[in-house]
């Protein structure tokens, strides 16, 4: 063996026992690395004594858009979808009050109304007052909610297969919780996790085995926690948004995996007939978490519709 390929071996040997052996650090380096290769940088600010961690780029002189992920998730499941998005608008994504970086506080109320208060003092401080609106899931529903109390905010409005409606299908998440199984999004093991990516997926991503022990130790630490926020949570998750769907006149896209067996695709029915002015896509093959899980391709279906308004 040449003296160069050996070298090269073993430096990658030793790459892959040190990301082995401190996954933490290892994703220190790699998510600094996608962010920058998506056109984001991570940036902190004080709200009413709370740090709030959050992502921004794009062209800084664009119309901006907001991205607000779902329960458990945090600003990192947008990078890949806002690299798409960054060369033409200005971006945001941060974690919201509860999860990623942020404190957690025991006594707090987590509701939907409660966070897309708190949501918008953080974006008046950065100084962002008109924008486009995108949330996934729980992140969706708050979309909706911050639409409805603060119109003049927001541009158009995007729903990624978003909670707060009826479900006239039940999926499966539904049938498990009212068979009284656990909640399929809250492990209460590492070796569950691959479950969990399993059941928000139709094609689960690829992680390497340092990305995939960090994520699982870090859906675990959380796990009570998040727990906490989803029993609060729980009188937001029905139709509590559809009452302030008729007031909303803004551009909205509803958009949909056809394979999310966390909620059901059956719930876009209920909501068009509320919308004054909505697009609809459904893609299929993808699950519950379409920016994350088809980044490129869910963005190509948001930038063909925020251009046109």
């Amino acid at each position: 063996m040449k003296k160069g390929l050996l070298i090269v071996i073993l430096v990658l040997a030793a790459a892959v026992a040190w990301a082995n052996l401190f996954p933490a650090q290892f994703m220190g380096v790699a998510l600094t690395a996608e962010r920058d290769r998506n056109g984001l940088s991570y940036k902190t600010t004080e709200v009413d004594g709370e740090t709030w961690h959050y992502l921004e780029g794009g062209i800084g002189q664009a119309e901006t858009v907001v991205m607000v992920h779902g329960f458990g998730g945090d600003k990192d499941n947008w990078t890949r979808f806002a690299g798409s998005i960054t060369p033409f608008y200005h971006v945001i994504s941060m974690d919201l009050p509860g999860f990623g970086q942020s404190a957690r506080h025991e006594g707090w109320s987590y509701r939907i109304g409660d966070q897309a208060d708190r949501v918008h003092k953080f974006l008046t401080s950065i100084g962002v007052n008109r924008f486009h609106l995108v949330g996934n899931s729980m992140g969706g529903n708050l979309t909706g909610v911050y639409t409805h109390r603060y119109p003049d905010s927001v541009i158009t409005m995007g729903l990624f297969n978003n909670s707060g409606t009826a479900e006239p299908v039940a999926s499966e998440m539904t049938k498990r919780r009212e068979a009284g199984e656990p909640n399929p999004l809250v492990i209460s093991a590492i070796e569950e996790y691959d479950a969990l990516l399993d059941f928000v997926s139709v094609k689960k991503p690829w992680l390497p085995a340092p990305a995939k022990k960090y994520f699982a130790q870090k859906a675990l630490d959380n796990a009570a926690f998040n727990t906490y926020i989803f029993n609060q949570y729980k009188g937001d998750r029905g139709a509590a948004l559809e009452d302030k769907l008729p007031s909303i006149t803004q551009p909205t896209l509803i958009l949909w995996g056809d394979g999310d067996d966390v909620l059901d695709k059956s719930r876009i029915d209920v909501m068009t007939p509320l919308l004054a002015n909505e697009t609809v896509v459904i893609m299929p093959e993808t699950g519950h978490v379409p920016m994350a899980e088809r980044p490129g391709q869910t963005a190509q279906h948001y930038l063909s519709f925020i251009n046109q308004h």
